[in-house]
C-alpha cells in the first residue's frame, strides 16, 4: 500500500485504498460491503481512472489471487479459464467469462476499466505467457511492463 501511496505522490494523485476481499462466497454479501460508505466511496472513484496498473495472474493454483480460494476454480477452467486479473476472469481469445464471479467482486469492474485511458498490466513470470496473451486480446491493455526474457519469450511464441 505504501508503495502505491508513493507512486500516486509521485505523479500528482491521490491513493485511494479500501480493505475487503476482492470475492466473497456470494453475490450478496459482495453488495453489502459494497455499499459500505469507504468501499462504495473508492469504487465510485473507479467511473473516472485515467491509469489503471493491473496484474495478470494464470489461471491455475499458485498463479492468479483468486484461484486458491475458490472451491469452483476447476469449473472455471473447463469453461475455458486461462487468465485472472482484478478478479476477472478470460478465456484464451480475451474474452471475458461471464460466470457470475463479477458478482461476488469487491473489486473495479470491467466496464470501468474499458473506460480507463490507459491500463497496464504487470507481468513478470516466463510461465505466464498464456494469461498474457489472453489479456492482449482482451482490448483492455495499453501497456504491459514485462522483463526482456517474457517479452523475448512471447514474441517467439508469437
Amino acid at each position: 500500500m505504501e508503495l502505491v501511496r508513493r507512486a500516486a505522490r509521485a505523479c500528482g494523485g491521490k491513493a485511494v485504498t479500501f480493505y475487503a476481499p476482492l470475492v466473497l462466497p456470494d453475490a450478496a454479501t459482495a453488495s453489502t460491503l459494497r455499499l459500505q460508505p469507504g468501499i462504495a466511496e473508492a469504487l465510485a472513484l473507479c467511473d473516472d481512472l485515467s491509469v489503471a496498473v493491473i496484474a495478470v495472474g494464470q489461471w491455475e493454483p499458485r498463479s492468479s489471487t483468486v484461484y486458491d480460494y475458490l472451491p469452483e476454480a476447476e469449473a472455471f477452467s473447463r469453461r475455458g479459464a486461462v487468465a485472472e486479473s482484478c478478479g476477472l476472469l478470460f478465456d484464451a481469445d480475451g474474452a471475458v467469462i461471464p460466470d457470475g464471479l463479477q458478482e461476488r467482486l469487491v473489486a473495479v469492474t470491467e466496464s470501468q476499466l474499458r473506460q480507463t485511458d490507459h491500463v497496464v498490466a504487470l507481468a513478470t513470470e516466463p510461465e505466464r505467457g498464456h494469461a498474457i496473451r489472453a489479456l492482449s486480446r482482451s482490448g483492455l491493455l495499453t501497456a504491459l511492463v514485462t522483463h526482456r526474457h517474457v517479452a523475448e519469450r512471447l514474441l517467439a511464441n508469437g
